[in-house]
């Protein structure tokens, strides 16, 4: 017996090698080409092997895939258990352009980049108020300025900055500060419904000192010089406040306008007898004999403090 028949199992030791057959199997089996091999005694039949391609789903080990509104509407919550607040996606199209999913399920695009050897990154809108083509493109937007050695969330707040009007600012800013930290926060918001008509649909950085002044001087004359002091001093410290804040680039306009010259002098009349008057001025000359000054007239008292 040669060497050749030695190697082979006891059940082949008797047939050439020339006659022993391919699977026949494999290729109805597989449906895709022809298996090559031997078929052994005993050998189990072999399992069917199928080919195919479909787009998987994405899942929680799966954190990279191409954006899609199919395939962003199926992801789940973040798990409430898990020790991170969010889950985040990455879309294999627009390096950097992320999707992000919180316990509530609530879901939002981020914009990660790397600037001056420092991570950041940047919220670009809420899905799906914000379509997928919308953030590849606002995405694609922040990679340029990147480039350009611009920083796209430095330059999307002077942007914002620059559009924020003395409304907005007013409404979401400034009076929930008053209410939670002045007592005469009401009367801050009696005073913004005069300013508001004129002002309101300006940005805060095209608000001139001279539209003030003309303001400032014309409540003078329709109301009285303290009204007109009190709208300016709202307007100065909303400004003030503003700058501090960063919702405004610049310095405040209504700095420098000067307040109307108040009269505080309060005259009190008296009306009544001659006797009673009489009666009171004497009482109130023994109280206080000097600081008082009595103007005596038929029918009524003047006095001046």
């Amino acid at each position: 017996m040669d060497r050749t028949a030695q190697r082979l199992p006891a059940g082949l030791a008797h047939r050439p090698m020339s006659l022993a057959r391919p699977h026949s199997l494999d290729r109805e089996r597989s449906g895709h080409g022809l298996k090559h091999g031997f078929e052994l005694p005993g050998t189990p039949p072999a399992l069917p092997i199928s080919v195919s391609t479909y787009h998987r789903e994405p899942s929680i080990m799966n954190r990279q895939f191409r954006f899609n509104k199919k395939l962003i509407d199926a992801l789940p919550p973040h798990p409430e258990d898990a020790k991170a607040k969010e889950s985040e996606y990455s879309d294999t199209e627009v390096a950097g352009l992320r999707i992000i999913v919180n316990r509530r399920g609530r879901k939002y695009f981020l914009f990660r980049y790397s600037f001056d050897g420092a991570k950041r990154s940047m919220k670009l809108g809420d899905y799906p108020q914000m379509d997928v083509g919308n953030a590849r493109q606002r995405a694609l937007d922040c990679r340029r300025q990147v480039a350009t050695r611009t920083d796209p969330q430095a330059a999307a707040a002077t942007s914002a900055a620059a559009r924020l009007t003395l409304r907005e600012f007013v409404t979401n800013d400034y009076l929930p500060h008053a209410y939670a930290t002045k007592r005469s926060a009401k009367d801050d918001d009696g005073r913004m419904r005069n300013l508001l008509p004129d002002f309101g649909d300006l940005p805060l950085a095209e608000i001139t000192s001279h539209s003030i002044q003309q303001f400032h001087d014309r409540l003078r004359v329709q109301k009285c010089a303290a009204t007109a002091n009190r709208h300016l001093a709202l307007l100065k410290r909303c400004f003030n406040l503003a700058i501090i804040w960063g919702k405004l680039d610049g310095r405040n306009p209504a700095k420098g306008i000067r307040m109307h010259q108040e009269n505080s002098q309060r005259q009190r009349y008296l009306s009544g007898t001659m006797e009673t008057i009489n009666k009171i001025l004497l009482f109130q000359r023994k109280r206080q004999p000097s600081g008082w000054r009595f103007c005596f007239l038929p029918k009524q008292v003047s006095i001046s403090t």
